[in-house]
């Protein structure tokens, strides 16, 4: 049976008019997170859907439930070789992440049936946040792989994953040790669900000259 529970930080639904409030749409591959955001980075609401759930029906009814938003906010796991920062929503954009879902498959193309219901349901403005984006000015060095040209031509190369996650930790560890992220050189680790048969972590080693370069590409 689908699984449809309130998460734990959900708070009651209740805030100022005056705030903004984002519906944050956080579609991973064993289960659907939804929650609306207020400006002040609080939680107003939040439902967390299992994976065997009716996703677009559960966020038709989150969206009946919490009523009007701001802005909608879409975690993609994959924004391929154009989506390299997060980006407002158009017709190009929403064509272009096509070209993802091939990079991608199990993740983004449940991602994009509730982008595009999510279209549908409001007339908020869309943004797509993109995990690999974190990654995007890694060097060439650290994104070719040692396969034919014909192939990277295809577009395959590495892109970092996990990056929204590794954003939040090193912005956060920053902020408990009191010390710029400039200065930080971290070995962060993301655990998940996403592959059964491998172990399920990912790593990332951030040094001082990755966060500085970081720093000023922004």
């Amino acid at each position: 049976m689908a699984v449809v529970r309130s998460a734990i930080t959900t708070h009651p639904l209740s805030w100022d008019a005056s705030q903004m409030r984002v519906l944050a749409v956080n579609a991973g591959s064993s289960s659907l997170k939804l929650s609306v955001i207020k400006d002040d980075d609080t939680v107003a609401a939040a439902d967390e859907v299992d994976g065997t759930a009716d996703h677009v029906g559960a966020l038709r009814a989150f969206i009946a439930r919490v009523g009007s938003v701001d802005a909608v906010a879409h975690r993609i796991v994959h924004g391929g070789p154009d989506i390299r920062a997060a980006t407002r929503l158009d017709d190009n954009v929403r064509r272009r992440l096509d070209t993802a879902a091939s990079l991608a498959p199990l993740h983004v193309p449940p991602a994009l049936e509730l982008l595009d219901a999510a279209r549908r349901l409001t007339d908020a403005a869309e943004v797509v946040c993109v995990d690999t984006a974190f990654h995007a000015d890694l060097a060439d060095a650290a994104t070719t792989y040692a396969i034919p040209r014909r192939w990277r031509e295809l577009g395959i190369r590495r892109y970092g994953f996990h990056g929204l996650s590794y954003a939040w930790a090193r912005r956060r560890s920053a902020e408990l040790l009191n010390r710029p992220q400039a200065d930080l050189q971290v070995v962060m680790a993301h655990i998940g669900s996403g592959c059964p048969s491998v172990p399920p972590v990912a790593a990332a080693v951030l040094t001082p000259a990755w966060a500085s370069r970081r720093s000023r590409a922004r």
